[in-house]
């Protein structure tokens, strides 16, 4: 992927980089926040930061699963849960409350 730009909806934002926190979204408590109205927008903001921080999706990592919670302050958390190339597993957490509400 050449820059974001190319792959997100102008809608979306990703507020957070390789260059911020060392832990902004290895914890619920601390989740990548992504700034977006719709899942048009937010879905693709969330790999566009996926392939910025960890590489090509397929060749440096895959995802085993996502799912869906509450983190406590109450925002909707998503995260997914990567097997990097070399077999380590990661957690990666996102802060999605503008665009999915859990009921």
């Amino acid at each position: 992927m050449n820059s974001m730009d190319s792959s997100v909806d102008a809608d979306a934002t990703v507020i957070g980089s390789r260059r911020a926190a060392p832990r902004e979204g290895f914890t619920p408590e601390l989740p990548v926040k992504i700034a977006a109205n719709t899942p048009m927008a937010g879905v693709p903001a969330e790999y566009a930061w996926l392939e910025k921080t960890f590489g090509a999706m397929e060749r440096d990592w895959k995802v085993d699963l996502r799912s869906l919670g509450r983190n406590s302050q109450g925002r909707t958390i998503e995260t997914f849960r990567l097997r990097l190339a070399g077999g380590t597993k990661v957690d990666v957490h996102f802060d999605i409350s503008g665009f999915h509400q859990l009921g």
